[in-house]
C-alpha cells in the first residue's frame, strides 16, 4: 500500500503518531489484515498485519472523502469494502480499496 500521508511510520515514530485508537476490523478472507482507527486527530486508519506490522496508513483529519474525525467503529465485510463510522462528522464512509496481491504492493 503506498501510504497517503507520506513515509508508513515504523518502531518508534509509529508509536508517537499513533493517536487514540478506538475502532479495529479484521477482514475476512485467507489473507486476513487488521484496520486500526483513531477517534480524533489526526484522523487515520493504519492497515496492520495481524502480528502488528503497519503496512499502510489511509487518511488525515477533515471532512472529505478520505478524511476522518472520529474514527468510532469500523466495518470490514471483505478484502476491498471498508466502512468507517464517524462520531464527529455524523457519517459512515464507503471505501473501495485495490486489492493486495501476494507479489506487488498495491496502493490503496
Amino acid at each position: 500500500m503506498k501510504p497517503v500521508n507520506g513515509n508508513t511510520p515504523t518502531g518508534e515514530r509509529l508509536t508517537a503518531m499513533i493517536g487514540a485508537p478506538n475502532s479495529l476490523c479484521i477482514t475476512p478472507g485467507p489473507n486476513p489484515v487488521l484496520f486500526l482507527g483513531e477517534s480524533t486527530f489526526p484522523g487515520r486508519i493504519f492497515e496492520l498485519t495481524l502480528d502488528g506490522k503497519v503496512i499502510g496508513v489511509i487518511g488525515r483529519s477533515g471532512r472529505q472523502l478520505k478524511q476522518f474525525s472520529g474514527a468510532h467503529a469500523l466495518a470490514c465485510p471483505s478484502e476491498i469494502e471498508l466502512y468507517v463510522a464517524e462520531s464527529s462528522n455524523w457519517r459512515v464512509q464507503k471505501l473501495i480499496l485495490h486489492p493486495r496481491t501476494q507479489t506487488t504492493t498495491a496502493s490503496r
